[in-house]
This record gives C-alpha cells, structure tokens and sequence, in this order.
C-alpha cells in the first residue's frame, strides 16, 4: 500500500480534497484565511491557495513568509469525527505522500534525495523543502503545507528548493490526490498503517541528535518512530518516546559523549 491508496473509509465517502478551491494572489496567511471560511461553515475538501504570504506560520511560531511565486502556498479544510484525536497522524503522513509525489517530479535518483524529519518537514538534500501544520478548528482541521519552489538569495541555509519548472497548480492537484488518500487511511486506521515507509525515509536515523520539547533538551541517538508515531530515542537513560518536539542532527565535531551508542 502507497500513501495515494484510499482503502475503506469508516462511513460515507466525504468530498475528495479539492472538490472546492480558491486561489488568491497575496493572503495574510492561507492558515488563517481558511480557518474563517471553516468557522463561516466552508466543507471538509475546501483548499485555499496564495502566490504570496504576508503573514504565514509554521510550527512552534516559525514565521513563513514566501515571494509570489516562489512557493506552493496552500491549507486544506479536513472535517472528520476522528479529529481531533487523529491530528498527529495527519502532520505525519501529509510530508510522507508529498514525498512519493515530488519523487516522480524531480525524476531519477530523487528519492535517496528526499527524507523526512519528524513529525512533518520534508527535506531534500537535507535542507527543508516542505513544512506541514496541522490546527484545530471545530469540527476538523486546517491542515497547511508550504513547499519551496525556488529561495531568495539571502534564505536561510538550512532551507532547499524544489529548483525544476513545474505547473504549480498541476502540482497542487497532485498533491492534493496524494493527501485525500493518504488522510483517508489516516482518519481511519492512524499512523501505523505508514510506519514501514515512513521509517524507510526518516531522516537522521541512527545519528545522535537533540530534541528540543517543552520540558528541556533530550539528547539522544534516533532510532525509530513507534506505531502511534512517536519518536523513540536512545538516551543516557534508556530508550524514551517522544510525541512532539524539534528534531536537530549534531554536527560532526559536535557530537556529545553522553549521546547513547547505536
């Protein structure tokens, strides 16, 4: 099974993703556009899509702003009774189908390019090409993707590019494909479904890292993700598993003697 495969959702059959979409020129922020039209009624599949950001946001208060053109801009409406318990299971999996779609754009040798960093950024060459959010809202969720299609001069270094032409709205329904069946399994089944692939991809794994969470800084080596999709370190204290945080790899050089072994 691939994350485009819809098989078996619990109950009628909703609107597929995209059924109705709006594009805009600039917007503050897709995210917040979206979640008026949700709190206004909008339907589970509504897309809102911008050439330009003024006002975007990424987890933990990252701002994402981006330049017409220069990004994939876009926030999905999903409406569904397993929200938001299924929530996680969403900020997973959405990097994970746009993996198997961006593979086939950018064509041989793509996919030991592309991996993803847990929970839910997607990296090319290891610098961060796509970024997922997931918010509540009643009901559902706004689920908000950025995808980097071309970066300014002075980006940030740690920051990739998609870096070929492409339609972006051909692009946009592809993904938008890959999402609807990749959420349909999610909503019904969770994360576990995705976990073999998921862990063929993830990023950083075996390599001693740091987690930066709420209540401090784990240090530890990364060797999995559970079935419920937490990351699970190997730390100087034991092996521990984590449900949020900000992955970052040790550099070589920087690697802290308490980190624990393979």
């Amino acid at each position: 099974m691939t994350p485009g495969d819809a098989q078996g959702p619990l109950g009628p059959e909703p609107a597929a993703l995209g059924r109705r979409i709006l594009h805009l020129r600039e917007v503050d922020s897709t995210q917040d556009h979206l979640r008026r039209l949700a709190e206004a009624g909008a339907p589970h599949g509504t897309v809102v899509w911008a050439d330009e950001q003024t006002r975007g946001r990424g987890r933990r208060g990252a701002r994402w702003e981006a330049r017409a053109g220069d990004a994939l801009l876009v926030s999905v409406l999903v409406r569904s009774p397993a929200l938001p318990a299924a929530g996680a299971a969403l900020s997973l999996v959405w990097p994970l189908a746009a993996l198997g779609v961006l593979a086939r754009v950018l064509g041989r040798g793509a996919t030991e390019r592309l991996a993803v960093k847990w929970p839910n950024d997607l990296l090319l060459d290891g610098g961060k090409l796509m970024g997922v959010l997931v918010e509540g809202v009643e009901g559902g969720a706004v689920v908000g993707a950025g995808l980097n299609l071309a970066l300014p001069p002075d980006a940030p270094k740690e920051r990739a590019q998609l870096g070929v032409p492409v339609d972006r709205e051909g692009l946009l329904h592809a993904l938008l494909k890959a999402w609807d069946g990749a959420s349909r399994i999610a909503l019904e089944r969770g994360f576990a479904p995705f976990r073999p692939l998921y862990r063929t991809v993830l990023a950083y794994r075996g390599e001693a890292v740091t987690l930066a969470t709420e209540s401090g800084s784990e240090l530890g080596r990364l060797c999995d993700v559970d079935p419920q999709g937490r990351l699970v370190l190997e730390t100087p204290g034991g092996r521990r598993a984590f449900w949020a945080g900000e992955v970052q790899r040790l550099r070589p050089g920087e690697e802290d003697p308490r980190a624990a072994p393979p």
